[in-house]
């Protein structure tokens, strides 16, 4: 059987039964890695995308996802519909349990992860290791279907 490198994959220009979606930041700012990020154009066939924000309902329409690295603004990227992120600390804002749900960050915090719930009470991830330091959650952006 033939061994399958992690450089032969590709992402996917589509959703389904994708593991990572080909982006392009047509924005004026540079995203990080993990953030969260929302497709609300089309450039060339491919999704552009800007940062997610719950300030409302209508700061929610596109599809969410979750960057696998940093993308510069003009640039393409990979972005996921589910990630464990680790290195994060899980006690911030009461969020100090396995389970607890985090939602999508609103106004100075779009993009983020908070352990409060917005305007739009939208849970992405759930703790899956509490540490102050090295806790981990996992985010899986298709619960917003």
């Amino acid at each position: 059987m033939p061994v399958i490198k992690n450089k032969s994959i590709q992402p996917a220009g589509s959703f389904n039964y994708a593991e990572g979606i080909k982006v392009y930041n047509g924005t004026a700012d540079d995203f990080s890695t993990n953030q969260l990020v929302q497709i609300n154009d089309v450039v060339g066939g491919v999704g552009s995308v800007r940062l997610a924000d719950s300030v409302n309902l209508d700061g929610i329409q596109g599809r969410i996802l979750v960057l696998k690295h940093d993308l510069p603004a003009g640039r393409y990227g990979v972005a996921l519909p589910w990630k464990i992120v680790e290195g994060v600390d899980t006690f911030r804002a009461g969020a100090g349990a396995v389970g607890d749900l985090w939602f999508i960050g609103q106004n100075a915090d779009k993009g983020t992860l908070q352990a409060a719930p917005g305007a739009v009470a939208k849970p992405l991830a759930r703790t899956i290791k509490v540490d102050a330091t090295n806790g981990a959650y996992l985010v899986d952006c298709l619960t917003m279907l």
